[in-house]
Parts: C-alpha cells; structure tokens; sequence
C-alpha cells in the first residue's frame, strides 16, 4: 500500500466494498485485512478488519466498555441503556437506543465513554454556549453528553446512522441543541456545520483501510477551523492502531495526551489514550509532546 497516497486521500478501489452497507453490516464474517487488501498492499497480518469489536448480541454492553468508577449503566429495555456519567457528583445521564443492524456504530464502546466522562468533568462552566462537531458519532453518546452540559452540537457519521442518532437525540430531549447529519470521511464537509469550537472524536480509529480517509477529515476540520480544539480518544486494540496510526497522523497533526483527566492512569491500563490534537503547519515534522 502506498502510505503516501493514503495520507493524500487516495483511496483504493477496494474500500468500495470494505466500506459499503453489506460490510459494515457483518463485519466479521469472513474477511480479513489480507483479503482486504490487494496483493502488494504490503500487509501480510491475517488479523479481521474488526476483531473483538462486536459485545455478545445477547447484552446490551459489553463489560469492557465500564472502565471507570466514575459511570454506572441501567438497561431500560431490550434495547435501550442509561449510561451515567458522574465524575464530580454532578450526574450526567444519556440514555442510548442500541441497534447492530448498520454495523459496529451501532452500540457504545469504551472510548466514547472515556471522553463523554472527561466532557462531564469539564463541566457545564466550560461547554454552555460552545459548538461541538462530532465524527464517527454511532449513537451519538459523545455528542449528546455534550449536549446536556449546554452544548450546541452537531453529531455525525455515515448515512445508515443518521436514524440512529436522530432517535437518540429525541430520546433524550436535545432536539433543540443536536442536530445529526451525514458526514462521510474522506469527502468534502457538508457546507451546514456552522461554527465550531470543539471537535470530538471517539472509537474512531478501527478499520485500516478508513484511516486516511479519517485523517482527511481531521486535516479538512483543522484547516476550515483553525482555532477548534480536537479531542480525539480511540482504543489501541491492534499492532495497525498503535504503529500505522499514529504515522500517519504525525503527518498532519501533534499531539498530546490529556493531562487534567484524574481517570487517566484507569483507562490507560485498557490501551486508551485522550488526545488533545494540534493541527501541524507545514515544515512541522510533526511529534507527540507530553
């Protein structure tokens, strides 16, 4: 695979099927990122696209998902939860319709709980009034939790999840402050955004053949928004994510990792960093500061 090309946006013609509907409805079937990839792709792991990513259908979460003490979860239904987030004893509650059926995006994980938690212990003082981009939203969770800290937010992803989102946004009573729309990495912005002050991103970083196409995205939000800041949480569940990630995102963008959050040395023993990214100017060999 030509590295370079992916960082330019290059994409190949495999994504087309890596990345329709059918795909990302059954993740898991059979194909791995070898057969993913064409023959000179350079990619010699045997590893699925999305290993241990789908929690048992027969639960609404997975027990992984709950790594910190700070956020407790309630079933409401068969398909519904109450996530809680309570960093500060100020409870932040978001309930969250589950549906599989487009794909992985479907349900929560752990990185979106890790920042929807920091976002509550930020506190209404520091988001009333802000605007918030979400990428990669799913359910919406990030976006929402954001929300009822007086946000006004834009939540989206690709199009199967727009109903998703939209049924959680209702769900939740945030239908005057969230607004979900369909954004698709790698193409140009939807001219509807409106200011932004924060990007959020969380349990972005997955699929391989997505990841220059999410660092498109990044770059394209960095240049129109030049003074937004990029929270960006992922777990490391791959030798892909923790490697081939990271440089490729050198290219574009330093970064560092959130230092406020007393949670931090918790969700780091699960392979999950917060980030505060800073969009590189160009001549910035680009690094990870601390």
């Amino acid at each position: 695979m030509d590295v370079e090309a992916e960082a330019r946006g290059e994409v190949p013609a495999f994504l087309d099927r890596v990345l329709s509907p059918v795909f990302l409805a059954d993740p898991l079937r059979t194909t791995t990122s070898t057969e993913a990839m064409s023959n000179d792709s350079g990619y010699s792991s045997d590893e699925q696209v999305l290993p241990d990513l789908i929690p048992p259908s027969e639960n609404l979460e997975n027990e992984d998902d709950v790594i910190l003490p700070s956020q407790t979860s309630s079933v409401l239904s068969e398909d519904t939860l109450r996530i809680t987030f309570n960093p500060t004893g100020v409870p932040n509650e978001v309930d969250v319709w589950i549906d599989r059926r487009p794909g992985c995006g479907g349900t929560t994980w752990p990185a979106g709980r890790v920042l929807s938690d920091y976002l509550t212990r930020r506190g209404r003082d520091n988001l009333a009034g802000k605007h918030c981009l979400e990428l990669g939203a799913g359910t919406g969770l990030v976006g929402i939790a954001a929300a009822k800290l007086g946000a006004r937010v834009v939540v989206t992803d690709q199009g199967p999840f727009v109903p998703i989102m939209e049924t959680n946004v209702r769900l939740n009573g945030v239908d005057n402050e969230v607004q979900a729309l369909e954004l698709n990495w790698g193409e140009p912005l939807p001219p509807n955004l409106g200011p932004v002050d924060i990007i959020l991103a969380a349990d972005c970083v997955y699929f391989v053949e997505a990841y220059s196409l999410l660092i498109q995205t990044l770059c394209d939000l960095g240049d129109a928004y030049p003074n937004a800041e990029f929270l960006f949480c992922y777990r490391r569940r791959k030798k892909s994510d923790k490697r081939l990630f990271p440089s490729l995102l050198r290219k574009h963008f330093n970064w560092k990792e959130v230092a406020d959050d007393p949670n931090r040395s918790i969700y780091s023993r699960k392979d999950v960093c917060l980030l505060h990214l800073t969009r590189r100017k160009e001549g910035n060999t680009g690094k990870k500061t601390r």
